[in-house]
């Protein structure tokens, strides 16, 4: 006699209080059946489920870090409205331990069904509190009918068909809401990056008018040498034509001397504090380039990973749906295109958004 594997204390808490009765009651009747029917390991779906959870809730998470240095706000408000997604999420990984659970127990018939149509139920109400942006909220209104349609089915295959198209439309309504955020991301980040390009700009543009008057205080410091020499020049050529004047030039260049140092001196001094200036503003104008060059890597960084976590949510629809194949077939279920979506990402550990 085949016995029912022992259904874990963690998920029976997390389910509802229908569904905790279905299952027991699908449990019991699994051992007591007889039954040996060799149904299809849905293990692969529900661990791959887990790893999709973490990918979602680990990018919003960094979208939510992100935010918070560029529009706190902006960050707090996405905090507020993802509460209720990330409970849809958990609603997801529990509905696939149970649908886990549920299969693992061999028995296919109306207690199998009931007990789907249990844990199904948690799962559409968690999405309905999920819906986030408009398409969502208007998809969440056609997911009530669909439990009750599950539950006129007394097949467990049957129950799972008839569920999916409510099944596409949480992965739709998820997806909707990856995709917003994803959006959100790229806005925030360009809005930043136009932000530091202005500032940047007006730093250029201060540096540029530095740069012009250091132009001109050399010009004037190169007249000033130019004087010197012209005027070295001409009182030669006085000397070679009266003797007696050579003192008189002399004292009157030591005069006039005096006061040319004065006034090179003075623009020696500035060129000098222009230099200074100069290489004070282009150590920030590296620091906006810096931050202009993170915040576009974190905008692309995030958005892909926030598109990539949208294309496993509807990779995960499109797996479930793999689930009632295997089940009429008896066939070894094959997930290969959802569980590749989530390979790279762990179930643990991940950043977590609250």
């Amino acid at each position: 006699m085949t016995h029912a594997p022992v259904l874990s204390i963690r998920l029976f808490r997390r389910l509802g209080q229908p569904a905790r009765l279905g299952l027991l009651l699908l449990v019991a009747g699994g051992a007591f059946s007889g039954c040996a029917t060799t149904l299809p390991d849905v293990s692969p779906f529900a661990s791959s489920t887990a790893r999709m959870t973490a990918r979602v809730n680990s990018g919003v998470g960094d979208l939510q870090v992100f935010l918070a240095d560029l529009d706190p706000d902006r960050a707090a408000a996405l905090k507020r409205r993802w509460s209720a997604s990330r409970s849809a999420l958990s609603a997801v990984s529990a509905y696939a331990d149970a649908l886990r659970e549920i299969v693992a127990a061999g028995n296919t018939g109306a207690e199998a069904a009931d007990a789907f149509a249990d844990a199904f139920g948690g799962l559409v109400s968690a999405a309905g509190g999920a819906a986030i942006s408009p398409m969502a909220i208007s998809a969440f209104k056609e997911l009530n009918a669909y439990v009750a349609r599950i539950r006129a089915h007394h097949a467990l295959a049957d129950a799972i068909t008839a569920a999916q198209p409510a099944v596409d439309t949480v992965a739709a309504i998820l997806a909707a809401d990856l995709d917003e955020l994803a959006g959100l991301a790229e806005s925030a980040g360009l809005e930043k990056e136009r932000a530091l390009l202005q500032e940047s700009r007006n730093v250029v543009n201060y540096v540029e008018g530095l740069e012009r008057e250091d132009d001109r205080v050399l010009e004037i410091l190169t007249l000033f040498l130019d004087l010197d020499a012209g005027r070295l020049d001409a009182l030669t050529i006085l000397c070679q034509k009266d003797t007696q004047l050579v003192e008189v030039a002399r004292l009157a260049g030591q005069a006039r001397a005096k006061g040319l140092e004065a006034r090179r001196e003075y623009w020696t001094g500035r060129s000098r504090s222009i230099q200074f200036e100069v290489a004070r503003y282009e150590r920030r104008y590296a620091d906006y380039r810096r931050q202009t060059e993170f915040t576009r890597n974190e905008r692309a960084r995030i958005g892909d990973a926030l598109n990539s976590a949208r294309r496993s949510v509807l990779a995960w629809g499109r797996a479930h749906r793999r689930i009632a194949e295997a089940l009429l077939t008896r066939k070894t279920l094959t997930i290969t295109e959802f569980s590749g979506t989530v390979t790279d990402q762990p179930a643990e550990g991940h950043r977590e958004n609250d």
